[in-house]
């Protein structure tokens, strides 16, 4: 229960630095490079990773271009559509993952008899 605990004090802590450095870029008034730079340091340090960090940003640079946006809010929103629409939503069948739970239990059942 102890090392639990300690996971998810690890996982606030990196929220908490990434929304603080979200906040950050997203409370400049221009998009300029300084609200790239922003932007990307919080991605990198919510362990986005580097490739997706700069595929996101050209993504982002490419609509704010498209839809001409001019205010980080704007920005904020077409980024938040972004990652949305990055999500992969293929779950996999709920009977496989049933199935491999009770043979797990099951082996374990008879681990312990």
């Amino acid at each position: 229960m102890r090392s639990f605990q300690k996971i998810k004090e690890g996982i606030k802590k990196t929220k908490d630095a990434f929304s603080k450095k979200l906040f950050f870029a997203f409370s400049a008034r221009e998009l300029d490079d300084e609200f790239y730079e922003s932007l990307e340091e919080a991605l990198l340090t919510a362990d986005v990773g580097v490739t997706a960090t700069q595929d996101l940003i050209d993504e982002l640079k490419d609509a704010i271009f498209r839809q001409k946006a001019k205010k980080p809010d704007e920005a904020r929103e077409i980024l938040r559509r972004l990652m949305i629409e990055d999500i992969d939503f293929d779950i996999p069948s709920t009977d496989i993952r049933l199935s491999f739970c009770f043979r797990a239990s099951t082996a374990w059942a008879r681990r312990r008899r």
